[in-house]
């Protein structure tokens, strides 16, 4: 008997497969993006409306208070310094401990002490920035706070310039 070479299944579905690829040729659609594709045909969506932030008149009245309380604490805060920078004048020479330096001292402490109302306002100033992070502010009230808060912060400024210009003078003990 002769021996028949026996076809293994795997080959036969082989060669099937590679047969069904013989067909004939079919036009299919291509998988490359069309032109109407490659147009942002879809227009931008409007920004949702915001809803007008009514006005808020009691910050609005509150930073003009704090404001207000700035400007009189300079008001009474200025001729306190002017005064301190003849004891200064007097004092800075002096041994420490002696009459003149002690003045100098006191009338530096009395200066620091009056920068109290301006400090205060400016740190109300900032808790109201911050609070208006949360919960924002009508244009009118935002614009008066940014003003108020940069005057303030510019005449809490001039006022530590002039407190360290008083102390640098001064001999220290």
């Amino acid at each position: 008997m002769k021996a028949r070479p026996r076809i293994a299944p795997v080959s036969v579905l082989a060669a099937l497969f590679s047969l069904a690829a013989c067909g004939p040729a079919v036009n299919h659609p291509s998988l490359a993006p069309r032109a109407i594709e490659r147009l942002d045909a879809m227009p931008p969506s409007p920004p949702p409306p915001t809803a007008a932030i009514p006005v808020d008149a009691s910050k609005q009245e509150r930073i003009a208070a704090l404001l207000k309380q700035a400007h009189d604490g300079d008001v009474r805060f200025q001729p306190q310094a002017m005064a301190a920078e003849g004891a200064v004048e007097r004092g800075a020479g002096g041994a420490p401990g002696s009459e003149a330096w002690i003045a100098a001292q006191e009338a530096v402490s009395r200066v620091e002490s009056l920068r109290t109302p301006v400090a205060q306002s400016l740190a109300d100033l900032d808790e109201l920035q911050i609070a208006s992070a949360g919960a924002p502010l009508d244009p009118d009230t935002a614009t008066a706070l940014a003003a108020a808060y940069a005057d303030v912060s510019a005449i809490d400024e001039r006022q530590r310039n002039q407190v360290a210009s008083l102390k640098g003078r001064v001999t220290p003990f």
